[in-house]
Protein backbone atom coordinates (compact mmCIF):
# COMPACT_ATOMS: atom_id res chain seq x y z
CA UNK A 1 0.00 0.00 0.00
CA UNK A 2 1.43 3.25 -0.89
CA UNK A 3 1.39 6.59 1.14
CA UNK A 4 -0.62 8.83 1.06
CA UNK A 5 1.06 12.27 -1.46
CA UNK A 6 2.56 14.62 0.18
CA UNK A 7 0.66 17.90 1.30
CA UNK A 8 0.99 20.87 -1.47
CA UNK A 9 3.11 23.54 -0.62
CA UNK A 10 1.24 26.77 0.18
CA UNK A 11 1.83 29.26 -2.71
CA UNK A 12 3.03 32.63 -1.52
CA UNK A 13 1.09 35.96 -1.82
CA UNK A 14 2.36 38.36 -4.28
CA UNK A 15 2.90 40.61 -1.29
CA UNK A 16 4.83 38.07 0.79
CA UNK A 17 6.71 36.94 -1.92
CA UNK A 18 10.18 39.03 -1.48
CA UNK A 19 10.41 38.95 2.45
CA UNK A 20 10.14 35.89 2.59
CA UNK A 21 13.02 35.50 -0.27
CA UNK A 22 15.12 37.33 1.64
CA UNK A 23 14.43 35.84 4.59
CA UNK A 24 15.78 32.44 2.54
CA UNK A 25 18.46 34.61 1.48
CA UNK A 26 19.06 35.50 5.19
CA UNK A 27 18.77 31.45 6.98
CA UNK A 28 21.11 30.40 4.15
CA UNK A 29 23.91 33.25 4.89
CA UNK A 30 23.94 32.47 8.50
CA UNK A 31 24.33 29.35 7.98
CA UNK A 32 27.72 29.58 5.50
CA UNK A 33 28.77 32.14 8.11
CA UNK A 34 28.06 29.84 11.23
CA UNK A 35 30.38 27.21 8.94
CA UNK A 36 32.92 29.78 8.10
CA UNK A 37 33.50 30.54 11.28
CA UNK A 38 33.57 27.69 13.30
CA UNK A 39 35.03 25.00 11.07
CA UNK A 40 38.74 24.95 10.29
CA UNK A 41 40.64 22.70 7.42
CA UNK A 42 41.12 19.91 10.34
CA UNK A 43 37.72 19.50 11.01
CA UNK A 44 36.04 19.85 7.95
CA UNK A 45 33.82 17.45 6.66
CA UNK A 46 30.82 16.53 4.69
CA UNK A 47 28.17 17.04 7.67
CA UNK A 48 29.63 20.01 9.09
CA UNK A 49 30.09 22.07 5.76
CA UNK A 50 28.08 20.89 2.47
CA UNK A 51 26.00 19.11 4.68
CA UNK A 52 24.60 21.45 6.63
CA UNK A 53 23.90 23.28 3.76
CA UNK A 54 22.00 20.37 2.05
CA UNK A 55 20.03 20.26 4.90
CA UNK A 56 19.02 23.13 4.79
CA UNK A 57 18.23 23.34 1.36
CA UNK A 58 15.98 20.56 0.95
CA UNK A 59 14.07 21.54 4.43
CA UNK A 60 12.57 25.02 2.41
CA UNK A 61 13.38 23.45 -1.50
CA UNK A 62 9.41 23.48 -1.54
CA UNK A 63 9.13 26.87 -1.07
CA UNK A 64 11.74 28.08 -3.32
CA UNK A 65 10.43 26.04 -5.83
CA UNK A 66 7.10 27.54 -5.36
CA UNK A 67 9.05 30.98 -6.44
CA UNK A 68 10.75 29.95 -9.03
CA UNK A 69 7.99 28.71 -10.85
CA UNK A 70 5.79 31.82 -9.66
CA UNK A 71 8.24 33.88 -11.78
CA UNK A 72 6.66 32.36 -15.34
CA UNK A 73 3.13 33.63 -14.07
CA UNK A 74 1.14 36.46 -15.36
CA UNK A 75 0.41 38.93 -12.98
Amino acid sequence: MSALPQPLVPVPKKDDIISITKSLIEERWQIIQSIIGTVTTETACFDNTLGLLARYDDEVSGTMHIIQVLKYASP
